[in-house]
């Protein structure tokens, strides 16, 4: 008998369910999907919002701290996440309201407070979300270049 591996076994299952889903998805939404996938936020914008925060805490706690290259590919993975989940709760607010076409500020601002209430009432104490501005504002999504308007203030 011969002993079972479990990550083989496990990365078969995670592909059979993976290859079910994208089956399952219309091409609209099989497009969303690729370019999930294939975006990513630039590094340097991120270390400079995770170095501007630790400069605040270093000055109130006179800690030190260093920003590792794992760390900003870790936030970098956390702030792809939350801007998918904020885009797939606005999608939905899209689909609620018998809407069509692409994604207005209206549809976000919803979703965003849709994910800050969902937060609050988990009991989980939110951090300060910031949405707009900061440190490479407008080009920190790769591929993704961002003129303001009016109607785009979040």
């Amino acid at each position: 008998i011969s002993p079972i591996d479990y990550d083989e076994d496990f990365t078969t299952l995670e592909a059979a369910l993976r290859r079910q889903q994208l089956d399952q998805m219309t091409e609209e939404q099989l497009e969303r999907y690729e370019h999930f996938r294939r975006s990513h936020f630039h590094s340097d914008p991120i270390k400079e919002v995770m170095m501007s925060y630790l400069s605040e805490v270093d000055e109130t706690s006179n800690l030190k701290f260093g920003i590792t290259r794992e760390m900003v590919i870790v936030m970098a993975g956390l702030g792809k996440l939350f801007v998918g989940n904020i885009v797939e709760t606005a999608r939905a607010v899209m689909e609620e309201r018998g809407e069509t076409g692409p994604i207005m500020p209206r549809h976000l601002r919803e979703a965003h407070r849709r994910c800050q209430e969902k937060i609050s009432s988990s009991g989980s104490t939110p951090g300060n979300t910031v949405v707009g501005g900061g440190a490479g504002s407008g080009r920190l999504l790769h591929g993704t270049a961002h003129a303001r308007h009016d109607d785009d203030l979040i």
